[in-house]
């Protein structure tokens, strides 16, 4: 992974397939495998962003 050159598309699209929570079901998506709905949280992102709130506060 670490010696792939990726584009910046390629690098993105692999970090939105990573770590997701399917709220219909409320398990884990295989990032190979990423569901075509509405309804995953990006798990990562919801820490990430409450991480960088609180220390806004």
């Amino acid at each position: 992974m670490a010696s792939e050159n990726m584009t910046p598309q390629e690098y993105i699209g692999h970090h939105l397939n990573n770590l997701q929570l399917d709220l219909r079901t409320f398990s884990l998506v295989d990032p190979q495998n990423p569901p075509a709905t509405f309804w995953p949280l990006n798990i990562d992102s919801m820490v990430f962003s409450v991480v960088v709130g609180l220390w806004f506060l």
